[in-house]
């Protein structure tokens, strides 16, 4: 027979959806996990590893983090699943599991940013090649901002017919 892939899968699947997935997907993910943590209780959390609330707290906690460019609705749906497993939680290891999260997602960041700087070091005409195509990109986003600037602006008439119409 078929086997059916073991529960650890599973809730590493959902958190990755949960943390990088689009649209309806990660909204589904964020409630998926909020839904796991009331089902289990404060019991069946406390019977758990560590692992699995840090699972569970990993998509919502950065949904929630400002530095993610997440939709508004996300951003509210994780507050929601972070605020139902806080109080699902036992006291002390929502704590540790936060701080686990939090140490987990710095030190990712903290190793792209060193491996961008070490090829920044090691290929320098590639460094520039980026940096080059990232200002160009800035000045293309914001001659856009201008021009939508002035096309709300209603330039298309010209200043003197609008002193006509007043």
């Amino acid at each position: 027979g078929e086997e059916k892939p073991p529960l650890p899968w599973l809730f590493r699947r959902m958190g990755k959806v949960g943390a990088g997935g689009l649209g309806a997907a990660r909204g589904a993910a964020l409630r998926w996990c909020a839904a796991v943590a009331a089902s289990l209780g404060p019991d069946g959390l406390s019977r758990l590893p560590l692992s699995v609330p840090v699972a569970l707290l990993l998509p919502c906690v950065l949904c929630s983090d400002a530095a993610v460019k997440v939709d508004d609705e996300h951003r509210e749906l994780a507050a929601e699943a972070l605020e139902v497993m806080r109080g699902v939680l036992p006291g002390d290891s929502f704590g540790r599991a936060f701080a686990a999260v939090q140490k987990r997602i710095s030190g990712r960041r903290e190793q792209r940013r060193r491996a961008r700087a070490l090829e920044a070091v090691v290929d320098p005409e590639k460094a520039a090649r980026i940096k080059i195509a990232k200002s160009g990109k800035r000045s293309e986003a914001r001659k856009r901002k201008i021009n939508d600037y002035r096309t709300g602006k209603g330039k298309t008439v010209s200043a003197k017919k609008r002193a006509r119409e007043i």
